[in-house]
């Protein structure tokens, strides 16, 4: 008769915990590195974890894929990483994918394209997501020109912590009817949502 041995959860959760660390040494090394200006050593530390499918590890290398900070610049190899992380719900990884598809970085500019993963980093707060989609609505850049929803994108990112959306917000109700104010300030994040792009 042979016997099948589970190992307890706890040891699995030990296990899985020492793993994860693990991951989060490696990640932190890449980060400490990157703030010092090694990049060979921020690679080092980011590549394996970006193969492994980390996606704050993909994001990282791709924006010095991005920057040409210890690489050759290619922002193809970028925007790949970048997707492969905003694929994984990775907010700074859509946002930044949004970035390049508006800008045409690598590709061509699709700024409505670029709205799309905009949206999916402001449902999770992105403040600078936030901020692109106010700036996507007040120049009409692949969107209808919508001053009400300019102004709650904006809005919006100033409470996720923007530092320039009070300004562009407050510039914007300057030149902008009543009537768009009074929008701007009934939209809320759900709602927005709801209306997409």
């Amino acid at each position: 008769m042979t016997r099948c041995t589970q190992a307890p959860a706890g040891v699995l959760a030990v296990l899985f915990a020492l793993h994860a660390g693990v991951a989060w040494a490696d990640f932190g090394a890449g980060v400490r590195a990157w703030a010092k200006g090694d990049y060979a050593v921020a690679i080092k530390e980011r590549q394996p974890l970006a193969e492994k499918g980390e996606a704050r590890a993909q994001h990282a290398l791709g924006q010095l894929y991005l920057a040409g900070d210890g690489v050759r610049r290619d922002p193809r190899a970028a925007a790949d990483l970048f997707k492969r992380a905003a694929d994984q719900g990775l907010a700074d990884g859509q946002f930044a994918l949004g970035q390049m598809i508006r800008d045409g970085v690598g590709m061509s500019a699709d700024p409505h394209a670029a709205g799309g993963w905009f949206l999916k980093a402001a449902k999770q707060g992105h403040a600078g997501a936030r901020y692109a989609l106010g700036a996507l609505f007040e120049q009409a850049l692949g969107v209808t020109n919508d001053a009400g929803r300019a102004l709650a994108w904006y809005r919006l990112a100033v409470e996720a912590g923007h530092p320039y959306a009070i300004e562009r917000g407050n510039r914007l109700s300057l030149n902008s009817s009543a009537e768009a104010i009074r929008a701007g300030e009934r939209h809320t994040l759900e709602s927005l949502l709801k209306a997409g792009l």
